[in-house]
């Protein structure tokens, strides 16, 4: 039972350090937009996808799907305005993952992407697959955040 809570507290610590490395890569190297920009385009496609029916085409929890659920899903737009103006990256990641559960995030309505991401019928290790379409999400969810008090930008653009 202790190892595999350490094992856990490492896996998680990790993923950390592995989203945060990945998210602020083209800062730190100077690299042109361009890979990020392609990991934008690939996570909103996943996007429309998978979440645009519960938390909307634009991302304020709008979604067809929406008035259905007994919670309703998250306005993504203001995540880092809900956060003190820094986007929380690696709780959206263990979100969208949903296989740790995280304390005070409550009962979960949210599928877990973690698992539905594997295609069952293939006998390989596809962490690095998921982990990647995760982090596409991530970086779109980044990407449509409204700043100042009105909102700012529209979401998407």
């Amino acid at each position: 039972m202790i190892r595999r809570r350490v094992g856990i507290h490492l896996l998680r610590a990790a993923a950390a350090v592995f989203v945060a490395a990945v998210l602020a890569a083209p800062a730190i190297a100077g690299d042109s937009p361009q890979p990020e920009q392609e990991r934008i385009e690939r996570g909103r496609t996943s996007y429309r996808a998978y979440c645009s029916n519960c938390h909307g085409d634009g991302g304020r929890g709008d979604g067809k799907m929406a008035e259905l659920l007994k919670i309703p899903p998250a306005n993504l737009t203001r995540l880092d305005a809900e956060n003190g103006g820094s986007f929380p990256a690696e709780r959206v990641y263990r979100v969208i993952d949903g296989r740790d559960e995280i304390r005070g995030h409550g009962r979960r309505e949210m599928p877990i992407w973690g698992i539905g991401f594997q295609d069952p019928s293939r006998d390989s290790d596809q962490e690095e697959e998921v982990r990647q379409r995760i982090l596409d999400l991530v970086s779109f969810i980044a990407s449509i955040q409204e700043h100042g008090a009105d909102g700012g930008k529209e979401a998407g653009s």
